[in-house]
């Protein structure tokens, strides 16, 4: 089995402030996303999935906007996994792993614009008519986003100022 997702939004926010005839905030947001996974079982009790996941995100600040929440920004992400089970009788056993990376463009960051992570995860589980027990040990990866890195601003939905760190790491 083949299975493939793609995706595309656009958001357009302006934020009014003193003046409801000129935004203060005027901020486009567009979003790609791709998602691209392929099943196969070559052999009884074994079930093999790889794939692919990427994200394209482009942040642009309108000319004549007033306040920034955060600078222009292009972001890319990719990622690849694969993931095995085995099946047998009453047990499942599942391993996997997973590679991201995510690179973003912006003045407002030098050196700090790329962030790598690895994952896996192995496990088994015993599935009977009444009951289920799994065990499983796992890593985790997140990279921060453009609003932890860059921001500098008050937010006003929540009445707070935000100060993004650029030295922030996975």
């Amino acid at each position: 089995e083949l299975h493939t997702t793609i995706g595309h939004t656009r958001n357009g926010l302006k934020e009014h402030e003193e003046k409801i005839t000129i935004p203060d905030i005027i901020l486009n947001l567009n979003n790609t996303l791709m998602n691209v996974k392929w099943k196969i079982n070559p052999v009884a009790n074994w079930n093999f999935t790889v794939g692919f996941q990427g994200m394209y995100q482009d942040n642009q600040n309108g000319v004549n906007a007033v306040e920034i929440l955060i600078p222009n920004s292009q972001t890319l992400d990719a990622g690849i996994y694969g993931l095995t089970r085995y099946t047998k009788n009453k047990w499942r056993f599942l391993l996997g792993a997973r590679a991201d990376i995510r690179m973003i463009e912006t003045e407002a960051l030098n050196d700090n614009n790329q962030f790598d992570g690895y994952n896996f995860s192995t496990g088994f589980a015993r599935i009977s008519e009444k009951s289920t027990t799994r065990f499983n040990i796992s890593s985790g990866f997140r990279a921060p986003n453009t609003t932890e890195l860059l921001a500098d601003g008050v937010h006003h939905d929540s009445f707070r100022y935000e100060k993004g760190r650029s030295s922030l790491v996975s």
